[in-house]
């Protein structure tokens, strides 16, 4: 198994954080790469990276999708065109956030406490005290946070997904509710998305 370099785990670069939007794709991607192996979050950066990549082939997608079914500069285009690009700034925000987490968590600290507890549990001598204990509870529950976040994009994904489907194989005039309604819960989705600050 690779492991990152000891220095680049933990108290590493913090992105800047746009109000509207996050960081540049790449610039997510290259803040992830040294924990995409890292044990106890390496899954989490690995799906962040991916959820970067997925948002970035949407966006793409979608605006293709929105330009063939409607003129450009017209309402529908306006409107669809602008909830896919705020669900597209909303992820790529969140996956910045998550970055900017994981390089402010101490994984050889994660990850010491971890064996630790597990070799008390079996019995061995190793002892966690009160503080690690606390210490640990703390990064679990920092992870919680990361794996919530990382849920609400997927389901932002997925709604991008849904739309995608529905305007490409249905006439807008054929099922105008039904797109309509996914345009609304992709704003609201949005919205509740930018609660996980």
């Amino acid at each position: 198994m690779k492991w990152a370099k000891r220095e680049t785990l933990g108290g590493g670069k913090q992105l800047y954080l746009d109000s509207d939007k996050g960081a540049e794709p790449r610039d997510i991607q290259a803040a992830l790469r040294a924990y995409l192996h890292a044990r106890g979050i390496g899954s989490r950066a690995r799906a962040v990276s991916n959820q970067v990549k997925a948002a970035q082939e949407k966006q793409a997608n979608m605006t293709a999708v929105v330009k063939a079914k409607f003129p450009e500069g017209s309402l529908s285009n306006l409107k669809f065109q602008s909830a896919v690009d705020t669900a597209f700034n909303t992820i790529l925000r969140n996956c910045t956030i998550l970055a900017n987490r994981l390089n402010a968590f101490d994984v050889r600290d994660f990850q010491t406490l971890e064996r630790a507890k597990s070799a008390q549990m079996l019995g061995r001598r190793e002892m966690v005290t009160d503080v690690q204990a606390e210490r640990l509870r703390l990064m679990n529950d920092a992870i919680a946070s990361m794996d919530d976040i990382i849920n609400a994009n997927e389901r932002l994904l997925l709604q991008l997904d849904k739309l995608s489907a529905e305007l490409a194989l249905i006439g807008f005039d054929q099922n105008e509710a039904d797109t309509n309604d996914m345009l609304e819960e992709i704003k609201t989705l949005t919205e509740q998305a930018k609660f996980y600050q």
